[in-house]
């Protein structure tokens, strides 16, 4: 058996001027600080990121050819918004597409060159998103 491993890199915001960084994650839980390293460069305050703001890589690619990371929100091919998230109980990369509901992003529709038919708009983490919570009725 092949063991295939998985691309996983992340994403976060910068503390000091807001700009995206993308790299691995180092994270501590004690001090509850996060840095996304893109090389092992040091000092690690560099690299210093809003751990609210860390997304992981989804393995999946929009339509566009944007990499699509959990915080994201994204319009489907039939219109819909929704926001990528890790599922803790399904154990499942998935969308929440608000009242339409939660989908797995694994049944999201794939064009034939394996891309994603939808497309990534912005993230929960900007201004001016376009994702709002669902209302509780």
């Amino acid at each position: 058996m092949k063991i295939e491993p998985i691309e996983a890199h992340y994403r976060g915001k910068a503390k000091d001027n807001g700009e995206w960084l993308y790299g691995s994650l180092l994270y501590n839980p004690r001090l509850n600080r996060a840095f996304i390293l893109p090389t092992a460069l040091w000092p690690v305050d560099d690299y210093a990121v809003d751990p609210q703001s860390v997304g992981m890589f989804t393995g999946r690619i929009d339509k566009t050819g944007e990499s699509i990371f959990c915080g994201d929100i994204i319009r489907n091919d039939f219109g819909n918004i929704g926001l990528v998230y890790w599922n803790k109980n399904r154990l499942a990369l998935c969308v929440d597409y608000g009242k339409l509901g939660i989908t797995s992003l694994a049944n999201e529709n794939i064009d034939s060159k394996g891309l994603l038919k939808a497309q990534v708009l912005g993230n929960i983490h900007d201004p001016n998103n376009l994702w709002k919570e669902p209302e509780n009725e």
